[in-house]
């Protein structure tokens, strides 16, 4: 006798497939890139942190600054920002005995940064008013104790303050993040943002577009979990608010979105 199934449980079914597709993908996502970050050309301490060492990133720091100054643009908004980097960052991207790449983390940094530019058709320019060194050691500390430290040696004013790192060494751990990729965090309700640098460029630069939402007070965009479980390749792309990697590359904000940053203009 022929089997027949009603069509509620082959929509059930449907979904329960489409969902555990959808988290091996998710998870194939955050292996690949956990390998990016591990591979041989990117790492902890691949320089020496010698007197040469210092001596290159204050300089290729300097250069930074320049470049990004160079961008300031007159708009109808114009928000201002400070940047402390990490000499690891240096550490991260800059491999021992080539030269070639001595540079290379400024120019993921200025890349990153580019991410701001999201906000431009939105009458908002983004200019930066420093670019400094992060004290040394302060990566160690929780993001809340980074934010305090940097705050002290800041003066009171408007603007947002982006701190970058490298990805931390514990969200490699495979047990202690179950795959979990943490790229940055933010202080909801002040002007804080710190950003975790990956090996991979696009997801820097959507990251520091993403965090400016949320400073400009937007929040994560919800999305229907079923609707997303049928669609694991990510076909239906989630706008620059959706919560972790599934959006990288659109940088769209909806209707409710762009009001709310119209409204934050007035902060500003």
């Amino acid at each position: 006798m022929k089997r027949k199934y009603s069509k509620k449980r082959i929509i059930a079914l449907s979904a329960f497939l489409g969902f555990c597709a959808y988290e091996l993908v998710g998870t194939g996502m955050d292996l690949a890139t956990k390998y990016s970050i591990t591979k041989s050309s990117y790492g902890y301490n691949n320089r020496v942190r010698d007197e040469e060492f210092n001596a290159e990133f204050n300089d290729e720091l300097n250069e930074l600054e320049k470049k990004l100054l160079e961008k300031t643009k007159r708009a109808e908004t114009e928000i201002t920002y400070d940047i402390y980097v990490s000499p690891l960052v240096k550490s991260f991207f800059d491999d021992a005995g080539n030269p070639k790449d001595n540079n290379k983390w400024a120019k993921e940094v200025e890349n990153a940064v580019s991410g701001l530019e999201t906000f431009r058709q939105y009458g908002i320019e983004f200019n930066l008013r420093h670019a400094s060194a992060l004290r040394d050691g302060l990566e160690q500390y929780s993001v809340d104790t980074i934010f305090r430290f940097v705050a002290i040696g800041q003066e009171t004013k408007p603007g947002l303050t982006f701190i970058v790192l490298p990805v931390p060494v514990s969200n490699q751990d495979f047990m202690s993040r179950m795959f979990k990729l943490e790229l940055a965090w933010t202080d909801i309700n002040g002007s804080y943002a710190l950003i975790y640098m990956t090996g991979t460029g696009d997801s820097n630069k959507h990251t520091f577009a993403h965090e400016t939402g949320h400073k400009m007070g937007l929040p994560h965009r919800e999305y229907n979990k079923i609707l997303r479980a049928l669609d694991p390749f990510n076909i239906i792309r989630g706008g620059l608010m959706m919560q972790g990697n599934m959006s990288l590359g659109d940088y769209s904000l909806n209707e409710e979105e762009i009001a709310i940053i119209e409204k934050a203009k007035e902060r500003f």
